[in-house]
């Protein structure tokens, strides 16, 4: 349950209809964005929503849109010119962006003007974020509410559900630290494990795991390929923000078949597990930063940059 550019309001109707349509997935994966949960404390909090009344799908507008529709048109001739074209941007029948236009992107510019690219838009827009995670008035948020319909929604009996923190690049997590959001970072993550704590009291016969994959292990420490070098390549990220399939999978092999071994990434997050992750994230940074402190470095003046043209 997570769609690139939707929050997890999205996920909960996602959730939601399965269980009207009768659906009853043994296993439930939910991607969490951190940046989605960020509020002003001190504004109003939004009138609550109701949730949609039906569901589109439900009804027969989109199968005329897909049909007959100037964008079906468009779609349809699309499809058709990109039959030869291997990089083409797409989107998979079961709703995967495999992001094959980044390797053209690569070849042609190299990984470091994505990272770059990327990475000036982020300095800018994180710069300016809110340092709240709920409204003063309420104690609490939409978002928050939507997780917790969520573990309201589960099935009687055995379930699981596997709550996901992306591992982000740790470009973006030494941008956290740069512009102050890292205590809150570590504030949301608290929250979330109260959260999942408190739905696995109340779902005794659910299994319901929060996973952190944020950290800077060597997957997110990958370095980042030098200006003009359109030869080298990267493993496991598209750019700060998109992991690879190489690292998707690693992640699916962790929280599926739960090995053992405890140095790969993804760590299980409870209350009682918090101080330890930080301890691991600590160990994990000071070892990213003797191996790459360029990335560091950068990102200050990233970072710096972005101030400056926010400054009037």
């Amino acid at each position: 349950l997570a769609i690139s550019g939707n929050g997890i309001a999205t996920a909960r109707r996602e959730f939601d209809y399965m269980r009207a349509a009768g659906a009853r997935p043994a296993v439930t994966l939910l991607g969490l964005e951190f940046m989605d949960f960020l509020l002003d404390p001190a504004q109003a909090p939004p009138p609550a929503s109701s949730g949609p009344a039906s569901y589109p799908v439900d009804g027969l507008r989109w199968r005329f849109d897909t049909v007959f529709s100037l964008t079906a048109a468009m779609d349809a001739v699309k499809t058709v010119l990109i039959q030869r074209r291997p990089e083409a941007e797409t989107v998979s029948a079961r709703g995967f962006n495999p992001l094959l236009e980044y390797r053209a992107f690569a070849r042609t510019g190299g990984y470091y003007d994505i990272f770059q690219q990327r990475a000036e838009e982020n300095a800018k827009s994180y710069a300016g974020k809110p340092r709240g995670l709920v409204f003063a008035q309420t104690g609490s948020s939409p978002e928050w509410q939507e997780l917790r319909g969520i573990f309201a929604a589960l099935p009687a009996g055995a379930t699981e559900l596997d709550l996901v923190i992306y591992p982000y690049h740790a470009q973006i997590l030494a941008m956290f630290e740069q512009v102050g959001l890292w205590p809150v970072f570590e504030q949301w993550k608290g929250l979330l494990a109260a959260e999942v704590e408190a739905a696995r009291r109340a779902h005794p016969q659910a299994r319901i795991t929060l996973w952190d994959f944020s950290g800077y292990s060597p997957y997110q420490c990958e370095t980042i390929p030098a200006k003009g070098d359109t030869r080298r390549s990267t493993r496991w990220y598209w750019e700060a923000g998109h992991f690879k399939p190489a690292l998707g999978d690693i992640m699916l092999e962790r929280m599926l078949e739960r090995p053992l071994a405890a140095d790969g990434p993804g760590f299980a997050l409870t209350p009682s597990t918090l101080a330890q992750n930080r301890r691991r994230i600590g160990a994990e940074r000071a070892a990213c930063e003797r191996a790459y402190p360029q990335l560091f470095a950068d990102v200050a003046r990233l970072i710096g940059a972005a101030r400056k043209t926010a400054q009037p």
